[in-house]
């Protein structure tokens, strides 16, 4: 059997220019990234009709909008999403930003 082991500082890749959604693990029944966000960064509102998203603050601070709620998480926090919510995370601090996303069924972020 194929190791599946992987290590967050070897997934966990920054851009200079824009938010970034790095591919961990995925299957026909769920998807796992790492997203990051370095300081003044931001994932525009997007919404899944179909998935349950659930999101893990590995380091830094968000700023999640959901729909037209605003809360704020820190490391060890989590949050889930159903279907047909809208989410938007934005990096306001001066630190880089990580987070779990856990997707199921898989679609984009």
């Amino acid at each position: 059997m194929k190791s599946n082991i992987k290590f967050l500082n070897e997934v966990a890749k920054f851009s200079k220019t824009s938010s970034k959604s790095n591919d961990m693990f995925s299957s026909d029944q769920m998807k796992v990234d790492i997203l990051t966000m370095k300081a003044g960064q931001y994932f525009s509102p997007t919404q899944s009709y179909l998935a349950d998203s659930y999101y893990y603050v590995l380091e830094g601070e968000a700023i999640f909008e959901i729909d037209d709620d605003v809360s704020i998480l820190v490391p060890n926090a989590s949050l889930f999403v159903g279907p047909g919510q809208s989410v938007g995370i934005i990096n306001e601090s001066d630190e880089n930003l990580i987070i779990l996303k856990v997707q199921a069924p898989p679609e984009g972020i």
